[in-house]
């Protein structure tokens, strides 16, 4: 019903984009560019007991103006359409990264490496691209899981770019999560405890490079959460990818 309720309202309202109001167009070409060349985000992860070390996180723009309008207006207002231009950017950021890390001389490796990039391997290897889960009750108010929506818009892109892609939506949050809104870090951190999982039926193959993406890093809690239940799961997270990131 609620994805019914959404198709409507899109058909009704007239197109604007998300970010400056222009109308027909869902994402203009000007806010697309605040969404630009994935950036080193300086950050530390929340710790969780046995967890490996931090992925290489990167974000696209910074969660204010246009993007941050976007990102509020497809997950709280219904604009589905923003999940093609959102997969597109999370496409061309993975590439640009995997560009930048492939031109490095022989033998370079620093920190914001996509972890294990080396001399082409994972511009020839499939990638795995795995979404931020979602609590099912959200999921539902949306009409389905938004970044699972992007990650699809993304591996079509990827494919088109000429890499070798397939979505693993393998994670979910136990039922005992509630919604993060509020908490501050150390709250957000104790709510998602335990409670992300990777089913072993959807995991990305061993070795393979995993593309984690989620709409905004805030606290770092979801993201340091989703890469524990992977590399516990036997595949850990290759690059982080975010299309926001908070100031901090």
């Amino acid at each position: 019903m609620a994805t019914a309720i959404s198709g409507l309202v899109d058909l009704m309202l007239p197109l604007r984009c998300a970010g400056c109001g222009t109308p027909g167009i869902s994402w203009c070409r000007g806010c697309a560019r605040e969404l630009g060349g994935p950036r080193r985000v300086h950050r530390e992860l929340p710790a969780i007991p046995g967890a490996g070390p931090d992925p290489p996180v990167f974000a696209l723009g910074k969660y204010r103006g246009a993007p941050r309008r976007a990102v509020v207006a497809y997950k709280a207002s219904g604009r589905r359409d923003l999940a093609e231009p959102f997969g597109r950017a999370l496409a061309g950021g993975l590439r640009a990264l995997l560009d930048w890390a492939e031109s490095l001389p022989a033998g370079a490796d620093p920190a914001d490496r996509p972890s294990g990039s080396r001399e082409g391997a994972h511009l020839r290897s499939p990638w795995y691209v795995v979404p931020a889960p979602s609590r099912t009750i959200t999921s539902r108010r949306r009409g389905g899981a938004h970044m699972t929506r992007v990650a699809h818009r993304a591996v079509e892109e990827l494919t088109a770019l000429g890499l070798h892609a397939s979505v693993a939506d393998c994670l979910v949050i136990r039922p005992g999560a509630r919604d993060s809104v509020g908490l501050d870090p150390a709250q957000r951190l104790h709510n998602l405890s335990g409670q992300v999982l990777a089913r072993p039926s959807g995991l990305p193959p061993p070795g393979a490079p995993v593309l984690l993406i989620d709409d905004v890093l805030t606290s770092g809690a979801t993201l340091a959460s989703c890469a524990h239940a992977l590399s516990a799961g036997g595949a850990p997270t290759t690059v982080a990818l975010l299309l926001t990131a908070t100031p901090g």
